[in-house]
This record gives C-alpha cells, sequence and structure tokens, in this order.
C-alpha cells in the first residue's frame, strides 16, 4: 500500500469514527423523523461535562468541539432506559445548563402520560417532558400578491386555509367565459361548458368570468394571487356574455341560464355560483329548486339596487345571498314575502385574475358572492353532508356574532358540529 492510499485510508477511518460519535451525541439526528406523539425529552445534572483529559505519554482524548457527553451520563441514560423499558433515540449536553439531556422513545401500548408522571417523580431528573412541536409564522402562502389581498385577511382566511382549502370540492361557475389558460387558474379546472354560440365573444377572454374564478379558486403556487378555496375544482359554465368587448358587465337570458342550470343539476358540483341578478322567472325558479332539492348550494348576488327588474335569484330562501358591505343588509322577499336576510362579504376594490394571464382590480356584490362560494367550498371540506339549510346557518351565525363588516371564515369553521 503506498503512502496515497494510506493516507485516504486514515481520513476514511477518522471521518467515519467522528460521524459515529457525533451520532452518539446527537449532532446527526433526524429529528424530524422522531416519532413525536411517542417521544420523551429528560435532563439531569452532568458534573463531568466540560472534563476533558490532558493528553500525555500514551494517553489520549477525541475533542469534539462543544459537544463532549461523558460515559457516565451516557450510562445514566441507558440504565434509566432499561429500568422504565424505553429506547434511546438520541442523547446531548446542554452545555450553558450543564445538564445531559436525551430523547425517549415510549413503546405503542404503555401510556405516554404514565411514564411522564413516573419520571416526574425522579429526583435526579431536573426535566421529564413530551417532545413539543412549534411552527413558524410566515403566511401559509407565498404568492406575490398575496399581502395585497386585504379581502383575505379580512376575512380570516389565512388561519383556515391551515385546516382546509376546498379539496375534493366542485363549483359550477355560471358566468362568462373564463381565461382557462390563466396560470393561477388552469390547475383548478375540471371541465368547462360553453351555451353561447356567438362569433363575436370568445370563451377565454372575458372579464367577468375569469374574476369570479380566481376570488373562489386561484391555486396557491408561488405566482400572482391566492383564492379563497385555492383546491376546489372549477367548472365554467359560460352562460354570459359581455355588454361589449373588453366590459365586465355582462349579460344573460333565460335560455342560456337554463340550459348552464340544468347541466349544472345533472352533473351535480357541491356548488352553484351565481354572481347575477335579474326579474323574477319561473323557469329559472324551478331550476334553483331543483338543484337544491339535489342538495346543490346555490349561491347568489344581491343588487345595490331595488326595482322590478332585480333581485332574482337572490330573493329566493333556498339560496345563500351576498351582498357588499355597507348596503342594506336585507332583501324585500318575492311576492311581498318578509325581507331576507343576507350575508355580507369583501366586494370593494378586490384583486383578482384577468384575461391573458393578468390581474386587476373589481368590485361589486357579484365578487362578494365568489367569497362566499369559495367559504362554502371550505366548509363541505371540513364536513361533506352539510345541506343546504346547515350551510345558510353557520355562515349567518358566523356573520351576525362578530363585529367585522364581513362573515368570519375561522368562525365558521369553529360552528360546525
Amino acid at each position: 500500500m503506498n503512502m496515497k492510499d494510506c493516507l485516504l485510508l486514515l481520513m476514511v477511518s477518522f471521518f467515519s469514527a467522528w460521524a459515529v460519535w457525533a451520532q452518539e451525541d446527537g449532532l446527526l439526528v433526524d429529528v424530524h423523523q422522531l416519532p413525536a406523539e411517542r417521544a420523551i425529552l429528560v435532563g439531569f445534572p452532568d458534573h463531568h461535562l466540560s472534563r476533558i483529559a490532558v493528553g500525555g505519554p500514551g494517553r489520549s482524548y477525541r475533542k469534539r468541539g462543544t459537544y463532549q457527553s461523558s460515559r457516565w451520563a451516557k450510562k445514566k441514560i441507558h440504565q434509566l432506559a432499561v429500568t422504565y423499558r424505553l429506547k434511546v433515540a438520541t442523547q446531548w449536553p446542554i452545555t450553558e445548563l450543564g445538564e445531559h439531556c436525551a430523547v425517549l422513545i415510549v413503546p405503542e401500548k404503555t401510556p405516554l402520560d404514565k411514564v411522564i408522571t413516573e419520571l416526574t417523580r425522579d429526583q435526579k431528573l431536573t426535566i421529564a417532558q413530551p417532545v413539543m412541536g412549534f411552527k413558524t409564522q410566515l403566511m401559509p402562502h407565498q404568492d406575490p400578491y398575496y399581502p395585497l389581498q386585504n379581502n383575505l385577511h379580512l376575512m380570516n382566511i389565512d388561519s383556515v386555509h391551515l385546516e382546509v382549502t376546498g379539496k375534493k370540492i366542485t363549483v359550477a361557475l355560471i358566468d362568462t367565459g373564463v381565461d382557462l389558460n390563466h396560470p393561477d387558474l388552469k390547475g383548478r379546472i375540471g371541465l368547462y361548458k360553453n351555451f353561447i354560440q356567438s362569433p363575436e365573444t370568445h370563451f377565454s377572454d372575458e372579464i367577468h368570468g375569469t374574476a369570479m374564478a380566481g376570488i373562489i379558486a386561484a391555486q396557491s403556487n408561488r405566482q400572482g394571487i391566492v383564492g379563497v378555496a385555492p383546491e376546489v375544482t372549477l367548472w365554467p359554465m359560460r352562460a354570459c356574455w359581455p355588454a361589449k368587448p373588453g366590459s365586465s358587465e355582462a349579460y344573460c337570458n333565460t335560455l342560456s341560464l337554463a340550459l348552464a342550470l340544468n347541466e349544472a343539476i345533472i352533473l351535480a358540483p357541491n356548488i352553484i355560483n351565481l354572481s347575477l341578478t335579474g326579474p323574477e322567472d319561473p323557469l329559472l325558479r324551478r331550476l334553483i329548486l331543483k338543484a337544491v332539492e339535489k342538495g346543490i348550494i346555490v349561491v347568489a348576488a344581491k343588487p345595490t339596487d331595488f326595482g322590478p327588474h332585480v333581485g332574482f335569484p337572490a330573493d329566493m330562501e333556498e339560496v345563500i345571498t351576498v351582498r357588499q358591505p355597507g348596503y342594506i343588509p336585507e332583501l324585500p322577499g318575492a311576492g311581498g314575502k318578509p325581507f331576507k336576510k343576507c350575508i355580507a362579504a369583501p366586494g370593494e376594490e378586490i384583486l383578482t385574475t384577468f384575461p391573458n394571464g393578468t390581474y386587476n382590480f373589481i368590485s361589486g356584490s357579484s365578487a362578494s358572492t365568489a367569497h362566499i362560494s369559495g367559504l362554502v367550498a371550505l366548509l363541505l371540506e371540513k364536513k361533506a353532508d352539510l345541506s343546504p339549510k346547515k350551510i345558510q346557518k353557520i355562515l349567518w351565525r358566523a356573520y351576525s356574532r362578530q363585529p367585522l363588516p364581513v362573515v368570519d371564515a375561522s368562525i365558521a369553521i369553529r360552528l360546525i358540529n
């Protein structure tokens, strides 16, 4: 063996030995894989902690930086593990406290609290506690425009997204066309339908539907914005058309809406979003009642003005009625019925998706309605068998019991039984 090979072997031996010592002293422990729910941390004073033997003839010592666990401490941990029938996961010195600590794993069939109680009675131990978990406090999303989405922060969506995001819930968006290739939307589109056969308009370059889609379902992808339900599945159903090219204002009629509602009932989404208003329509009323009968939650926009040509379908008792903050909180019921309660959601200067992969602001109760459709998706992910009546009750209680001008999503989630 030549000198080079000898040096290489010596280096390998040294670093291998260092790795073993480091693992013994807890330096290379894969802490995130510890079974935290079965882990106990114990500690006791180690008076031998910083004692390193002086080198002399025929003697040597292993220098390990600040990690200088004594053999006495390791032996004590071993004895402790044997006594209480525990497994040693890792151990290390806490030099500034002059103590030696170890993480011990409790067997599955042994009650954790019982072992901790017994260990706390051991007067030689200064500590015996569960291994606690902690988390950092960044915002739940890293999308660049998310800090600007005051609408979501006002509804306390931030905390809710730590628990639910709309996964496995479907929303039929009956509206204008939607930019299907928008980077914040293309991962959220399930299927889409077009009930407007017109050469003057195109599915993917229309503003209103694209804006509502972003409020409901923009995905968390480190780009653009985040929707109220960023993992929901969206079904755009084009039944409306722009008042003129490039306009966010749009129109629909009985025929186009009836075709879209009928198809939605067949496909049975969890939610139908109707960010629109118009006069009482007998055919559409029957279709909406059929949808609710099948367990579909229908969410509709309350108009900001009153008159004979607005108010439907938001005035139906069977649908969830949504308004902008600051407007009259109740709708006159159809046919002289009592005023109907409605809830408020953000609807002023809402940053959302626009055609051609862009973003812009939009206002109106259409936007408020989209927020609540997204919130309903979060509630349904939490408890899938909530009925339309139960959803209405939860939302009204969440809205009426707190001082915010809009419904509080975190309260709504907590109200689910």
